[in-house]
Order: C-alpha cells, then sequence, then structure tokens
C-alpha cells in the first residue's frame, strides 16, 4: 500500500459457478483499485461494498471478506471481518490463541453495510491465521463428521511458533490426512501472516 504498510485480504464469493468466479475477479479488482493507504479497513471495505451493490446483477451474490491493513514499522493491524471466518491468532509470548471477531456483515448484500473495525499489535512471533470454509468444511469419509474450527485452533496453538510456511504445511496435511484422500468439495486457501 505504501513503503510501510501493507494490506491483508481473504475473501469468498457466494456460490461455485462461473457467475461467482467472475464476481469475485470483481471483488479482486475492487481491493486493488480501492485499498488505499489514507483510509481505514472500514472506510475501504464501506466503498467496496457500495461498488459491489452497483454491479450485482442478481441479489444472491455476496461476498465473506477479512481484510486488514499492517503498518510494518509499529507492527499495529487494523481490521475489519465481512462475515468471514473468524481468523486465528497465535499470541507469542503465551503460546495462547484468540479469534478475531469483530461483527461485520457480508460485502454486497444488503445496503446500509454494517461491520465495525478493531486493532491489535503484533509482538515478534504472534501469529495470524486466515483461512476459507473450505478448511472447516472439510469432510471425513465413512461419518461425514467436518475438520471443524477446534480442530485448526489446536493445531494452530500447538505449531504456531513454527514458520509461516511450516504452518501452512502442518494445516493441510493434516486436513489432507482427514479427509483420507476423498474429494475436497470447496477451495482450500489459507493465509498465514508471522510476525518476526
Amino acid at each position: 500500500m505504501d513503503q510501510n504498510q501493507i494490506g491483508i485480504v481473504m475473501a469468498d464469493a457466494s456460490g461455485k459457478s462461473v457467475q461467482a468466479a467472475i464476481y469475485m475477479a470483481v471483488v479482486r479488482a475492487l481491493f486493488l483499485s480501492e485499498t488505499n493507504a489514507n483510509l481505514s479497513p472500514s472506510e475501504t471495505a464501506h466503498r467496496i461494498h457500495n461498488l459491489l451493490l452497483k454491479v450485482s446483477t442478481t441479489a444472491d451474490m455476496f461476498v465473506t471478506a477479512f481484510y486488514a491493513t499492517l503498518n510494518t514499522v509499529t507492527r499495529e493491524m487494523r481490521y475489519i471481518r465481512g462475515g468471514h471466518d473468524r481468523p486465528v491468532y497465535y499470541h507469542a509470548d503465551t503460546g495462547q490463541i484468540s479469534l478475531l471477531n469483530p461483527p461485520g456483515r457480508f460485502l454486497g448484500l444488503l445496503p446500509n453495510l454494517i461491520i465495525q473495525e478493531e486493532s491489535l499489535t503484533f509482538q515478534t512471533g504472534d501469529t495470524l491465521v486466515c483461512y476459507s470454509d473450505g478448511v472447516t468444511d472439510a469432510i471425513r469419509p465413512g461419518d461425514g463428521e467436518l475438520y471443524g474450527l477446534e480442530r485448526l485452533e489446536e493445531i494452530v496453538c500447538r505449531e504456531g511458533h513454527r514458520s509461516a510456511s511450516d504452518l501452512v504445511k502442518i494445516i493441510v496435511s493434516d486436513i489432507d490426512q482427514f479427509r483420507s484422500g476423498t474429494e475436497q468439495p470447496d477451495d482450500l486457501t489459507l493465509l498465514v501472516t508471522k510476525a518476526v
């Protein structure tokens, strides 16, 4: 975004059709064009939401999103969660995790977006794990049990001290083992950010 600030986005469009893929491409383009170092995450979300309301051709198209700005000097992260799955945050000093859970509605669905911005400061070793619902909705063959958020939390709590790339590999491997080779019905997306 500028020399000292980066944007972090995890988003998921409703549906799995070609139309959903096109809609997601529009969402990506809007985030790229509307992201501005001078705007807060909530202001950016409102701008994108209002533009999506103008371009949406159907009432059932919307997007969930987690959007954050991270200042690489102060390590402050300001963020919103527009109906997206709650990111898991690993606190290196305690070895504990918490869920980032500010209230917020889907983007592009209803007028008058309700969204709340929150902030935190990364400490050395802290890790943010953002994911799509394909992670928690992975299905175990036989009994049809879902992978679920609790399993993801346990892994992040146990392995959060590892590098971002190692943590991704561990989570993906655990999901693959859980699925026992069955087809993944939804996308499996992970975005891990670690303070060094």
